[in-house]
């Protein structure tokens, strides 16, 4: 059995700059118009994304992971890779979660 654990990886992801362009234009139009709407509504979306970010960050945290591997494996045969995450946590489930095996070496 092999342990793993996750490894933080950066995600670009293309709607939260969109978010945030569309926040930063909330308030410029909330400053130049002095509108409390406008006001609340980037109050919302900024914390849409900063909720987002901490839950984001939070779910993967105290994850472990466990490669089972069968004990042989010849060559030109396939062979099966079970992965096993255990939750540390006592409250909250791990939800949303891809596991990847990566082989850096696949001759050796």
């Amino acid at each position: 059995m092999v342990e793993g654990r996750f490894i933080s990886k950066e995600i670009y992801r293309s709607y939260q700059i969109g978010v945030a362009l569309f926040t930063l234009l909330l308030l410029l139009s909330a400053w130049n118009s002095g509108n409390n709407i406008l006001y609340l509504a980037f109050a919302i979306t900024l914390s849409f994304i900063v909720v987002g970010e901490i839950f984001g960050n939070y779910n993967l945290v105290g994850a472990k992971v466990y490669i089972l591997a069968p004990d042989q494996v010849v060559r030109g045969e396939n062979g099966n890779f079970w992965f096993r995450i255990e939750n540390t946590r006592k409250i909250f489930p791990y939800f949303g979660v891809n596991v990847e095996l990566l082989i850096k070496n696949p001759t050796g």
